[in-house]
């Protein structure tokens, strides 16, 4: 089997998303619903406090995801992962957060140029 140079990677599939969407949709509004009554009831405990906390950040994580859905349609794959990592770094480590931005404005300029390549790749060429 013959694989072409000029392929393209796979684009994530648009009937995923649209279903999806809405079940990341209902899962944001049951977290900050959910922050919302503990904070109505009033976090006495630090527990609650704690649990607060988590169900807003990934509440407004989960609506901001709800809102890039669609946009989804057109990304590729290779481009999502990297972005999927950061977020799971934010999330869980958020003092990596300035390295990890120092280290994608050194790399920036090696992606642009990587991208700018794979377009003129696919271009014919003027004779």
């Amino acid at each position: 089997m013959k694989h072409s140079t000029t392929t393209r990677p796979a684009v994530i599939d648009p009937t995923w998303i649209k279903w999806r969407r809405h079940l990341v949709g209902l899962i944001s509004l049951g977290l900050l619903a959910a922050a919302g009554a503990i904070w109505w009831r009033g976090a006495a405990t630090s527990d609650l406090q704690f649990a607060q906390g988590v169900c807003v950040k990934c509440g407004i994580t989960l609506f901001m995801l709800w809102l890039a859905l669609p946009q989804l349609e057109k990304t590729r794959l290779w481009t999502a992962i990297p972005v999927a990592m950061l977020v799971v770094v934010a999330v869980l480590r958020p003092q990596l957060l300035p390295v990890l931005l120092r280290a994608l404005i050194a790399i920036a300029p090696l992606l642009l140029a990587g991208w700018l390549l794979w377009k003129l790749a696919g271009k014919p060429r003027a004779k």
